[in-house]
């Protein structure tokens, strides 16, 4: 069984051209450092996905979620439990992409 966490973020100010989306960059640092039992909600079994979300594996411990239009808030899954990970965020429009956010760091609960 996987971990999934919701990720909410602010809507981008100051587009130049028409914001198609969002991207959450996920890369598995390895394994927790520290005994940590916080939750992170309940678990979710994989199911159908919100049309407006596409996931990308990169590789086994890297992926990327792409949230169309202007959701500011996406479903994470298959988070490894007693893992620890990075998230990056970026927003796109049909020019390019913006810089990555500051990374956020989370740890995933024992299983």
């Amino acid at each position: 069984m996987n971990s999934t966490v919701r990720v909410t973020w602010n809507q981008v100010r100051n587009v130049r051209g028409h914001l198609l989306g969002y991207r959450i960059y996920i890369r598995r640092l390895g394994p927790s450092s520290r005994r940590d039992r916080r939750s992170l909600g309940k678990h979710h079994h994989m199911g159908e996905r919100d049309k407006h979300e596409h996931h990308k594996r990169m590789n086994r411990d890297s992926w990327m979620v792409e949230v169309r239009g202007p959701e500011t808030s996406a479903e994470v899954t298959g988070l490894r439990f007693f893992s620890q990970y990075e998230l990056r965020l970026t927003a796109f429009n049909s020019k390019g992409e913006s810089p990555p956010s500051t990374p956020v760091h989370l740890n995933t609960p024992e299983g």
